[in-house]
């Protein structure tokens, strides 16, 4: 067994390489390959294959990566903005979502109904190489078409980016204008307390020029009555 993994090893070593052929000998390959038939036809052919247990687990394993789907599925749609109900991607999730939806039926009838006293015969129809080709190309389509729809929207994004379209003004702040408001105020009343402050000392000034001048005149008129007596 150890000789055959590396010879296998070397193939694919040359593989990543690069250096794999049309001058690459496969003699040692198909060496390897009749020896593990070989040991299959000895060592596991001979054991009986309960298929009955084989398509449970195929249908559980189907139900898990449809529980997969169906969460990212939902996470898909919180994402969607409100007024988009009728875009392309809401009604490819509705879309989705069906398919999902009658897939888990199918896939949850398919596991019950399989019987659990005798043994199912495996057809073309039911084997993992005919359903991997359904999903393959399956899915193939699928993507493309999805893909293209995707890049034809990137391009629209783009584009209004390139535009400018999606540009938007940023508003002033609303406090910033209170500030600036609050500001202008405490500016006018200091103004206003200072015409007031100026107002009243030359008020103060002249009431202590006409106290002097009363004073002087007092004086005067206390010296002439002295003078004439």
């Amino acid at each position: 067994m150890s000789v055959q993994e590396k010879m296998m090893d070397s193939y694919l070593e040359l593989l990543r390489l690069g250096r794999f052929d049309e001058n690459t000998s496969l003699d040692n390959l198909e060496k390897g390959v009749t020896y593990f038939k070989n040991v299959f036809s000895v060592h596991v052919g001979s054991d009986s294959f309960d298929t009955s247990e084989w398509v449970t687990r195929i249908s559980r394993q189907i139900l898990s990566g449809i529980a997969w789907c169906k969460m990212n599925a939902q996470r898909i749609n919180f994402f969607l903005t409100p007024g988009s109900e009728n875009s392309e991607v809401a009604e490819m999730m509705r879309y989705l979502g069906d398919e999902i939806t009658q897939c888990e039926q199918l896939a949850i009838r398919t596991g019950k109904g399989v019987p659990s006293d005798r043994r199912l015969k495996l057809t073309s129809q039911v084997c993992a190489t005919k359903i991997l080709s359904i999903l393959y190309n399956m899915l193939k389509l699928f993507v493309y078409k999805y893909l293209r729809k995707l890049r034809e929207n990137l391009s629209q994004v783009l584009s209004a980016l390139d535009e400018n379209i999606m540009d938007t003004v940023l508003t002033e702040k609303k406090f910033n204008l209170r500030l600036d408001m609050a500001e202008a105020r405490m500016d006018s009343v200091g103004k206003q307390d200072n015409v007031r402050v100026q107002h009243l000392e030359a008020k103060v000034e002249q009431l202590v020029s006409d106290n002097k001048k009363k004073q002087i005149f007092n004086f005067f008129i206390y010296i002439y009555i002295y003078i004439t007596i």
